[in-house]
């Protein structure tokens, strides 16, 4: 699954609109398209609060990702 899957699945799943991501994110609706269409990805901060909104913990999945190389 890719990142704009995912952004799709999430934004379902906690019921909101392309419309209403945008708003919440501070971005255009055509932004989020392009996210979930993968021509695009967000910036970091848009990232953070995606995962933050989407209840997707970066953060621990981060750490775990680099724990498995040490």
């Amino acid at each position: 699954m890719n990142l704009g899957e995912k952004i799709i699945e999430l934004r379902k799943k906690e019921g909101y609109s392309q419309e209403e991501l945008a708003s919440l994110l501070d971005v255009s609706r055509q932004s989020v398209s392009k996210w979930e269409l993968n021509a695009s990805t967000p910036d970091l901060d848009k990232i953070v609060r995606l995962s933050e909104m989407l209840r997707l913990p970066i953060l621990t999945r981060s750490y775990a990702y680099r724990k498995s190389f040490t």
